[in-house]
């Protein structure tokens, strides 16, 4: 126990079986040390656009969703046979991980609402970030 906190962004939702890394983290904290993890959002813009452009060019009903999934992640190609795992997963579904894993939960918070396509335009998405944005910020305190 030597961290006062860890910060993990975009690294939890590749890992299948996370309770290794939840006993070590654990392992790592002081106690009442806090961790930050970031996840990809379930329900933001992004994963509708990506299902969507899966459902027109059949991608979904081809390969399924663990797959598609697995495209989120820049220059994956759907074909290939190997792909990142991708745990696309609500904010519900990560706070009872966490609280199963003796973690309590310090906050919530989503992020990163922006397409670089619409360069100003952006300004007009920006109250509905914290609602669809691309990915959410939990903070946790270790229970002791």
């Amino acid at each position: 126990s030597s961290f006062d906190l860890i910060y993990s962004f975009g690294v939890i939702h590749h890992i299948e079986d996370r309770s290794h890394l939840y006993k070590e983290v654990r392992r790592l904290l002081k106690d009442n040390g806090k961790i930050i993890f970031v996840t990809y959002n379930l329900f933001s813009l992004a994963t509708l656009s990506l299902y969507i452009h899966s459902l027109f060019n059949l991608n979904l009903f081809r390969f399924g969703f663990d797959k598609v999934h697995s495209t989120i992640e820049s220059g994956v190609n759907i074909r290939s046979n190997i792909l990142p795992h991708v745990d696309l997963q609500s904010k519900q579904y990560w706070i009872d991980e966490f609280i199963q894993h003796k973690f309590s939960i310090e906050g919530i918070t989503t992020h990163q609402l922006y397409f670089t396509r619409l360069g100003k335009l952006n300004r007009l998405l920006s109250p509905f970030e914290r609602f669809c944005g691309w990915y959410n910020l939990f903070v946790l305190t270790k229970k002791i």
